[in-house]
This record gives structure tokens, C-alpha cells and sequence, in this order.
């Protein structure tokens, strides 16, 4: 299975991978695959999740397969690490490091309206408006940075601070862990909930709709795939957050499901605005 067709013109780099789970990192042999599939003229990203030293290791070998230019999307110091000792593969920091508040209570309205209070300001501002971190992220080599969308919306000058931000929509995690209640599925009771537990990646193919059982934020659609619960913005929450992002070289990826291997991307800001105004 490849990427398929772009969305329309102006769609130029493939992601492929996997971001939350390293269960679900491709073998050598299919990423090889799968970088021999991508179209002619477009870029390529690999997306990376946090892993342990198992993990590592095999992200280790995925990097060899990679060319010179390619993106990794990281979620992991230590995949940083790797990706650095590898001339020529440029380190993007992932969603899951770029920390902000991502929380499914803020109703989709929050970001429709100026940030009134400095407190409100802060809700819309990531990990990367520390000048401390943005100054180890710039001794470790990384230029550019992976958001997804946000009720309250964004409030950063990426300009300022010398950073490219991609923005992934119309998902964004909004928490997740080491086990998996899709693996421990058909599994023997003790044997549930293990971390690292085998599984046939059914997170690929099904998500759970997730319920608030205090009713609390009807307007919320949240699914649970794999390790991750996830949260669907509307396409007006998405066209905020990505207006925000006024910068050269700011990214839309779309994604057509929570954690689907492949996504394409634009920095062509009229093509991503078709698409986030359902035109595309």
C-alpha cells in the first residue's frame, strides 16, 4: 500500500510512519518499500514514536534506509540523537514533544476571539516560546516544529523565534501510554495491559469513539486507537490554528485517520486553504 494520490496540486512531501506507538514502526524491508513509492519531486518524512532501548535499536536500522534531505519526526531524545549522527537527515520535533495544553473540555468557540488576559496568552503558547529550550533545540539542530490543532488556538511568533511549524490536522492526541487496550484484546487476563504486548496493529484499521461519562464536553469527538486517545477539531478550529501560522515554511499535513501510515503535506498556504475550507 503507497501513499495514493495527492489530495490536488501543490501536495509535495509524503509522511510515513508512525509517531505514537513503536509497535507500529515499519519494518526495513517495507520502509524501504515505501520510500521507493513515493512520487517523483516529492519530499519525504518519517515519523518516529517515543521508544525504549528495543525500540532504539531498530529505529536505528530504519535511518540507514533513509536518503539525504529526508525528515525524521521525532518523539524521542534519543531518536534525536540517532537522527543527528546520520548526515544528511534533518530532525523535525514531533507533536508529542512540542508540549502544549491540549484539552478536550475548551469548547471549538475558545480560539474565535483575541487572547484577553496574559493567562489566556500562555494557554495558546507550546514548550517551544521558552528561550531556554529554543535554545537546546537549536544546539541539537532542529529547525522546525510539529503542532496539531488547539481549541484556544496559537499565540507564538514563529518568525521571531526562527522556527518552521508544521501543523497536523484534524487530529491531535490528546493523551496516551504504554499499553495498548487494543492489543489486550482476546488476550488472557493475565496477560492484558503488558507493556510492549504483540498485537496485529488493529489501531490501523478501527478506532473506539471515546465518550465523556460526565457529559462535560458534548462538542468533543474523541476516539481511542491504540495507545492514544485522539480528538477530531471541526475544519474551522484547524483553519485558526493554521492562520496563526503565518510564517515562510509553515506545513498543513493531513491525516485521513488518527493513525494512518501515510499523509501528505503542503507549504502552498492557498492549496492548504482549500482544504481547510472543505474547497480542495
Amino acid at each position: 500500500m503507497g501513499p495514493g494520490a495527492p489530495p490536488g496540486e501543490g501536495w509535495s512531501r509524503v509522511y510515513f510512519g508512525a509517531d505514537c506507538c513503536q509497535t507500529l514502526l515499519p519494518t526495513v524491508a517495507v520502509l524501504r518499500s515505501a520510500r521507493a513509492q513515493v512520487p517523483s519531486g516529492a519530499a519525504f518524512t518519517l515519523l518516529t514514536p517515543a521508544v525504549d532501548d528495543a525500540g532504539l535499536a531498530h529505529v536505528a536500522a530504519l535511518l540507514r534506509e533513509l536518503h539525504a534531505g529526508d525528515e525524521v519526526t521525532v518523539a524521542d531524545y534519543g531518536v534525536l540523537g540517532l537522527v543527528r549522527e546520520r548526515t544528511g537527515l534533518v530532525p523535525v520535533l514531533g507533536t508529542l514533544l512540542t508540549r502544549m495544553l491540549r484539552d478536550p473540555r475548551i469548547p471549538p468557540a475558545a480560539g474565535a476571539f483575541p487572547p484577553a488576559t496574559d493567562a489566556d496568552r500562555v494557554l495558546r503558547q507550546a514548550s517551544v516560546t521558552s528561550p531556554a529550550f529554543r535554545s537546546l533545540l537549536t544546539a541539537l539542530g532542529v529547525r522546525r516544529v510539529e503542532l496539531a490543532p488547539v481549541a484556544q488556538g496559537f499565540d507564538m511568533d514563529f518568525a521571531a523565534m526562527e522556527l518552521a511549524p508544521t501543523l497536523h490536522a484534524p487530529f491531535a492526541p490528546v493523551t496516551g501510554g504504554r499499553v495498548c487496550l487494543f492489543a489486550a484484546m482476546g488476550q488472557a487476563p493475565e496477560h492484558r495491559f503488558e507493556v510492549g504486548a504483540g498485537c496485529h496493529q488493529e489501531c490501523r484499521r478501527y478506532v473506539a469513539a471515546t465518550t465523556d461519562a460526565e457529559g462535560s464536553m458534548p462538542h468533543a469527538r474523541l476516539f481511542t486507537a491504540g495507545n492514544t486517545v485522539f480528538q477530531e477539531h471541526p475544519r474551522d478550529v484547524a483553519s485558526r490554528s493554521f492562520a496563526a501560522l503565518d510564517v515562510p515554511g509553515a506545513r498543513l499535513v493531513v491525516r485521513d485517520a488518527p493513525l494512518a501510515p501515510w499523509a501528505w503535506s503542503t507549504e502552498d498556504r492557498s492549496v492548504a486553504r482549500r482544504w481547510l475550507d472543505g474547497t480542495a
